[in-house]
């Protein structure tokens, strides 16, 4: 069961009013996951689809390089799309060589500036995700390969066939960022 969000106040532990609180608001978030990630364990968990879910995946990939080398360089941008309700939240993600260097959240998915974007109900993400926290990686009938597949669980979307070779070049590396969902806690 996830632990509740730390918040500002007489229940929040000393060492969060004191170094957390005073900060701006990016800092505070930014500050408060790397406390709580030292210690080993999350005091708060982290909601998808959100900036803060893909940038704790940032940070995440950023300690386990080694992992990534293996796999060999990602560069690319690709967005990700996700639809709950009839509205959307999208993101664009920007790999250079074994690090996501930029992720932010856009109104819509522009194609043209994409080398392809995965889109799919929230439903869909969010059983890929649960899935890897349970096995610490998406098996088989959970990774992006098999819900890209046919189109039906998530949609690939692209402007040039470049792009959408780029996801299957670098499949093994994106799924390896999404199963660093596993050592985070989840909220939808």
């Amino acid at each position: 069961m996830p632990n509740p969000p730390i918040k500002p106040g007489a229940d929040a532990p000393r060492l969060y009013q004191r170094r957390v609180f005073r900060q701006s608001k990016w800092e505070k978030r930014e500050r408060l996951y790397l406390l709580v990630h030292d210690r080993g364990k999350y005091l708060m968990s982290i909601k998808f689809p959100s900036l803060d879910y893909f940038t704790a995946l940032k940070r995440e990939m950023a300690l386990e390089q080694e992992r990534f080398k293996r796999l060999g360089f990602i560069d690319t941008t690709f967005g990700i799309g996700v639809s709950q309700n009839g509205s959307w939240r999208n993101f664009v993600l920007v790999f250079e060589v074994f690090e996501l260097k930029e992720v932010q959240e856009v109104s819509e998915l522009n194609l043209g500036q994409l080398d392809f974007a995965i889109v799919g109900e929230n439903n869909v993400w969010r059983e890929m995700i649960e899935n890897i926290k349970r096995h610490g990686q998406a098996d088989t009938a959970h990774d992006l390969n098999t819900l890209t597949h046919f189109g039906e669980a998530l949609q690939v979307r692209y402007a040039e066939p470049e792009g959408h070779d780029k996801l299957y070049r670098f499949m093994e590396s994106i799924q390896e960022f999404f199963d660093l969902s596993s050592k985070l806690e989840v909220s939808f």
